[in-house]
């Protein structure tokens, strides 16, 4: 069970295909995202992007497949911890996945790879992004 008190929420859009780093045995994988989440302020007329870094380790291939299914520009909800860890000359702050769960699936570009209309999943109201 994690902290309660050590929690990270964030929404947005994945910048890239998730990076996958298989650790040496091969039996367990760290996957590495970066998700655009706009700020709600603007500054000089316009909004500011945050571009964070999340990782996620990973165990199973069921796991690795479930994060291997999001793609660019998907819209993602991640609930996170932070760790810390030192080396003798650095400190590392790490943004740890604990859930990540599709809000939107990035829109297809080719037409033929389009769901038929029935199939496709209903749009989130009131994201802008």
């Amino acid at each position: 069970m994690t902290n309660p008190f050590n929690k990270v929420s964030l929404t947005g859009r994945l910048t890239k295909e998730p990076i996958v780093r298989r650790s040496s045995n091969e039996k367990s994988a760290t996957v590495y995202m970066t998700v655009a989440v706009r700020d709600d302020i603007k500054t000089n007329g316009s909004y500011k992007t945050q571009f964070v870094s999340v990782q996620k380790f990973v165990s199973s291939q069921a796991q690795l497949d479930y994060h291997k299914g999001f793609n660019k520009a998907d819209v993602v909800a991640i609930e996170a911890s932070i760790q810390t860890n030192m080396t003798d000359d650095k400190v590392y702050t790490n943004i740890v996945i604990d859930t990540i769960h599709s809000i939107a699936k990035a829109s297809v570009k080719d037409e033929s790879l389009a769901l038929p209309e029935k199939e496709k999943a209903p749009a989130t109201v009131g994201l802008q992004f």
